[in-house]
């Protein structure tokens, strides 16, 4: 999974585990075996997640090279952004819930760099650097339909 948080490697397969402290049977009538229940739910379609990062910059120097100004406008597209649901009781309490894709989320901001140098004297130099950046975060759609269970 294209993710920054770590995504089990089973995630699209549903398990299943045997304990006898959370599924037994009696199956002679007396004592309990061994059982089978749903460890994980799977989600065969989970996909990795998209980014579309658009980027358009201005770098200029000026004032005889003793002032460089550079501003980058960029716009990042997330799709298919990965995220654990939670689990319901009824569908089962000892199961690890999937990751599935709920959404996408579109970033906008500028960045901004003013840098300036010179010499103080003849011999003692200088350089002066001031960043800056806006970004805003509209989320654009946050859950789609997921059906339970999984299967």
């Amino acid at each position: 999974m294209g993710n920054s948080q770590n995504v089990d490697p089973n995630n699209q397969y549903s398990l299943y585990a045997t304990s006898v402290g959370n599924a037994s049977y009696p199956i002679s009538g007396s004592g309990a075996a061994e059982g089978y229940y749903r460890s994980r739910f799977g989600n065969p379609n989970a996909k990795w997640e998209r980014a579309v990062t658009t980027n358009i910059g201005f770098d200029g120097t000026f004032l005889n090279g003793r002032m460089d100004v550079i501003v980058d406008f960029w716009n990042k597209d997330s799709q298919g952004l990965l995220f654990s649901v939670p689990q319901t009781v009824t569908n089962g309490p000892y199961a690890a819930v999937p990751t599935v894709n709920v959404g996408k989320m579109r970033n906008k901001g500028v960045d901004i760099q003013i840098i300036t140098r010179g010499k103080i004297a003849s011999k003692v130099g200088y350089e002066f650097t001031v960043n800056g950046g806006f970004i805003i975060l509209p989320l654009v759609l946050v859950l789609v339909f997921i059906p339970y269970p999984f299967t």
